[in-house]
């Protein structure tokens, strides 16, 4: 079974999550930089084009669990 890639437009998705939590997402095409607002400044970075769902679930996985979204 191949792994079938998202829509081309679905990084904007991922953005549009991590800026409702209060990141800043800047940088051009085909990597994005993430930063958020807290102390600890923490830095991720977000791939667009083709993606696939396990990195779709990976990052927003990450921003929802690991990140200091997750504290509140």
């Amino acid at each position: 079974m191949a792994i079938e890639p998202l829509p081309e437009n679905y990084h904007r998705h991922i953005v549009g999550e991590f800026r409702e939590a209060g990141w800043a997402v800047s940088g051009v095409r085909p990597i994005l930089k993430a930063t958020c607002g807290c102390v600890e400044r923490h830095v991720t970075y977000i791939r667009s084009g083709n993606l696939t769902r396990e990195y779709a679930n990976y990052k927003l996985h990450w921003l929802f669990n690991e990140s200091c979204y997750s504290r509140g």
